[in-house]
């Protein structure tokens, strides 16, 4: 950016930006001798560069990186190898001198030429600036994936999950499905009594593999501190064929045991999570007859 002025808004001229691109050594000859110019005439632009300028040879100091101990050791044992020519006097020095020796004056950096040390600065700026930049893609990309990798495994544990709960249900209608084919298989309806008057549940059962399941049309929801117990009626005296939560009950239970003879009736009573020893008759939800 080339700025033709006759009266130089100070604020704007520093917020260009081209103090940073001269000491950096990126602006052209024609802006590096207007800056050279205005910072003679302003006191703020003048400012302002030495600021910039202070400001990148310092980032480059301090990130500067001191030579490894086995690169001086290179440099040493390259210098070991090298002949060395042997030291002289000054007065043998003279006398071998044919000519004087010319004095060679090096030439100065001019206000309009670019300053090496500010090339350095540049360069380590930019070192800096690239490697910081990489640090962030590569930390931002790493930070991704791993939120990538943990979507995954909690998708691949739900999943899991869902593949578990289908084998299981699988499971259980195979259960179900062999019971129901039994040619043996008995049915019972058990009827509500005054307790749940709307209950409906079906009970089958097969002698020649002793097992039963059951599964309810309509039945009231217990109190979380209580449970169905179901219980058989053979010769004459109750035994317990098992505890069921209501969920079970809707679905079609799990076949169970039902190996005993003689059996009259069959019954459910709602009873403490737990079980009883003997059923609660005043506690009776469901009861039906063997012989119709």
């Amino acid at each position: 950016m080339v700025y033709t002025f006759s009266v130089v808004d100070v604020k704007e001229y520093i917020a260009s930006g081209i103090l940073e691109s001269v000491v950096l050594g990126f602006a052209s000859e024609q802006e590096m001798r207007e800056v050279s110019c205005l910072s003679h005439i302003y006191p703020e632009i003048k400012a302002e560069l030495d600021s910039i300028e202070q400001a990148f040879e310092k980032m480059a100091v301090e990130g500067a990186v001191e030579p490894s101990a086995e690169l001086k050791a290179i440099i040493i044992e390259k210098i070991s190898q090298t002949e060395q020519l042997p030291a002289q006097t000054p007065n043998e020095a003279l006398k071998n001198t044919e000519e004087p020796a010319k004095i060679i004056q090096m030439p100065r950096p001019s206000a309009d030429s670019p300053n090496p040390w500010k090339w350095m600065v540049a360069a380590s700026l930019l070192l800096l600036l690239g490697v910081g930049s990489l640090w962030i893609i590569a930390t931002n990309r790493s930070n991704d994936l791993s939120n990538q990798v943990a979507d995954l495994q909690q998708q691949k544990e739900v999943d899991e999950q869902v593949l578990t709960a289908m084998q299981l249900e699988q499971d259980h209608l195979h259960n179900v499905q062999s019971m129901v084919v039994d040619h043996n298989m008995r049915k019972v309806i058990l009827m509500g009594t005054p307790k749940d008057p709307k209950a409906c549940v079906h009970f089958m059962w097969s002698n020649s593999s002793n097992k039963g399941i059951m599964v309810a049309e309509c039945i009231t929801d217990p109190p979380t501190d209580m449970q169905y117990q179901l219980w058989a009626i053979a010769d004459g005296k109750p035994v317990s064929l098992g505890l069921f939560d209501h969920e079970e009950v809707m679905n079609t239970t799990d076949p169970f045991d039902v190996n005993m003879d003689n059996v009259s009736a069959f019954a459910i009573t709602l009873e403490k999570k737990g079980g009883v020893a003997s059923p609660t008759m005043e506690n009776m939800v469901v009861m039906g007859s063997t012989a119709g």
